[in-house]
């Protein structure tokens, strides 16, 4: 359920995430599982945290897009795969209900 750049006829909306330190060293690792998503980094003040957590200020926070040639949007015939739905599904209600009730009512286009 990949991030893209509106077109200028859309407006925005939030999008769920969840923040978590890993070391420098790994990013290689996550670039290379990524392999069909550019990494790109979010500006602080675009980030709502709604826990009682902070981001250290000199911290990048990193998020994955879709490689625009790899952009591919959900069809009839080609529909989000159940098991992917679930798994995003699980992650989202351990973090709570209302975190996946956002997901839910933010996602589009699936």
């Amino acid at each position: 359920m990949g991030l893209r750049k509106l077109n200028k006829y859309e407006r925005g909306s939030t999008i769920n995430g969840v923040l978590y330190s890993i070391d420098e060293s790994n990013i290689k690792l996550f670039d290379q599982r990524e392999e069909k998503y550019k990494r790109i980094s979010i500006p602080h003040h675009m980030i709502k945290i709604i826990s009682n957590n902070k981001i250290l200020k000199d911290s990048i926070v990193w998020t994955y897009v879709p490689l625009s040639k790899n952009r591919k949007y959900p069809t009839n015939k080609y529909p989000i795969l159940q098991e992917y739905f679930n798994i995003v599904m699980i992650g989202c209600l351990e973090q709570s209900n209302k975190f996946a009730n956002e997901f839910l009512a933010t996602t589009f286009m699936w």
